[in-house]
């Protein structure tokens, strides 16, 4: 093994262990070889620091699953020589592969557009506009494989969000790539896909899927939606809430002067009020996009 010409790690994506695996492999690789990561969203700049080779240290991203899936996308670090990175084009080549070079950007190209894939199906299914069937029926219908909810099971509800979260950090919390309540309550659940039997579907022994689970999701207007008060509440912190996966209702307030929310049945301006001091130090990370 300590001759080999080529190593990829493909350990899960946390940077502390990728650390950890980056110093094994430099200090037991010839000091010829390659050094490749499989990262789907972090950084190989950073990845090839942890190594005395950073010239020689690239991304090779394979996508699941990879003995079907032709693309890898082969990632230049900032410290990339070209002869390098032609080795690990010609060595996907070999595999029968189809090598795209790309930048060290976050989520590359892929995982950075399916972000908002994954991202509006989950504010869909949050907000209550359509369930995951039906969500999912629509994307398949205009051509896609898999919609997003059957995709995120087949390749792990955890490994999504851990993908999301990397690319939400990396961007340094821009809205658009913020991750879902709903992906991270699957987690703590236990509910990650296929691999586990259950996830936004039920699996039977054979992998097959055997309907959707039910999910305790509030619908536009229901018992569990926010109702909004008041002419206060900007574009931007309606939008960030939604994107928490909260159901909002518009409630006018005529020259009540300030904003907040309340649930539905109560008297819209006092539900306000004493919402936004029970609930306002809870919300402001969110409201503040931190």
């Amino acid at each position: 093994m300590a001759g080999a010409d080529l190593w990829i790690e493909a350990v899960p994506v946390r940077l502390s262990l990728k650390r950890e695996v980056f110093e094994w492999m430099d200090g037991l690789a010839e000091e010829a070889a390659l050094l490749a990561t499989n990262t789907s969203t972090l950084s190989v700049t950073e990845l090839a620091t942890f190594t005395s080779r950073p010239a020689r240290v690239m991304g090779m991203h394979f996508f699941n699953p990879a003995a079907v899936m032709p693309l890898v996308e082969i990632v230049r670090g900032a410290e990339n020589d070209e002869a390098a990175l032609a080795v690990a084009v010609t060595a996907a080549e070999e595999l029968g592969k189809t090598p795209l070079v790309v930048s060290d950007s976050p989520g590359f190209i892929v995982n950075r557009v399916a972000r908002p894939f994954y991202g509006e199906a989950l504010r869909i299914l949050g907000e209550g506009d359509a369930d995951l069937s039906t969500i999912d029926a629509a994307v398949t219908s205009v051509g896609f494989p898999m919609g997003p909810f059957q995709l995120m099971d087949w390749i792990g509800i955890d490994v999504n969000l851990a993908a999301s979260r990397s690319v939400y950090e990396q961007m340094f919390h821009e809205p658009r790539f913020r991750p879902h309540p709903l992906q991270q309550r699957k987690v703590v659940a236990g509910q990650l896909g296929r691999k586990s039997g259950r996830g936004f579907y039920r699996y039977g022994e054979d992998g097959a899927p055997e309907g959707a689970l039910a999910l305790d999701v509030p619908e536009a207007g229901g018992e569990g939606a926010l109702w909004v008060v008041g002419s206060g509440w900007d574009r931007g912190c309606r939008n960030r809430l939604r994107g928490a996966g909260f159901a909002l209702v518009d409630e006018g307030c005529r020259g009540a002067g300030r904003a907040g929310f309340g649930k539905r049945g109560r008297e819209a301006t006092s539900g306000a009020c004493s919402c936004r001091c029970r609930a306002g130090a809870g919300l402001a990370p969110l409201l503040s996009g931190e």
